[in-house]
């Protein structure tokens, strides 16, 4: 059966902490009204000419791009990701501030039911902009926004995608399905170096 993607859900970001090539996630946290998810994958490539002719090319990812546009976003949950201050209310950023790495989740939901649930691991953003218009005769809605990077892990991983409609009957990857967002997930229980931290090594 034919599906497109449709729709956007369950954002969520979870703390990363690295120590060398030891690695750790807290557990996810919501941001609630997410409105849009751009995830553009970064990509290096090279190119070997001989006899005229090209003769190696290679590519791969190193990495990616990510904007999260969101109705509304809340000051504590924005100091806990770009590193300002928050306090009661108050919230202030310094130019000393530094982005805090953390793991981004989403769902990715599809036309025939089916959805994607997808992670960035090693995200670093920052708020876009603090925009706003002047009410006038009609109402326009302005959101705020997250932008940065997505980097490698100490063991190369940069995300992971898990498919609703290709899980079947496999009991362990339905149980990563109901999970997904209470801890971080990776494509084997066996990884060696970084679990979630409900998990040991």
């Amino acid at each position: 059966m034919s599906k497109k993607g449709i729709g956007i859900r369950f954002l969520h970001y979870a703390p990363l902490i690295l120590e060398g090539d030891t690695y750790t996630f807290g557990t996810p946290k919501r941001l609630k009204d997410v409105e849009e998810v751009t995830a553009q994958d970064t990509i290096v490539e090279g190119s070997n000419y001989a006899d005229n002719m090209q003769n190696i090319y290679v590519s791969k990812i190193s990495g990616a791009t990510l904007t999260l546009a969101i109705s509304n976003l809340d000051p504590e949950a924005e100091a806990d990701i770009t590193g300002c201050s928050y306090s009661s209310g108050e919230i202030e950023t310094k130019s000393s501030d530094l982005p805090n790495a953390v793991a981004i989740l989403y769902q990715k939901t599809y036309s025939d039911g089916s959805y994607a649930n997808i992670i960035y691991y090693n995200c670093s953003l920052r708020r876009q902009d603090s925009n706003g218009k002047t009410e006038g005769e009609n109402i326009e809605f302005t959101g705020d926004a997250l932008t940065g990077k997505a980097s490698p892990l100490p063991d190369e991983k940069i995300k992971y995608v898990i498919y609703s409609d290709k899980v079947g009957n496999n009991t362990e990857l339905q149980k990563k399905l109901v999970n997904f967002f209470k801890e971080v997930q990776f494509i084997s229980d066996t990884a060696t170096v970084g679990e979630s931290e409900n998990q040991t090594t």
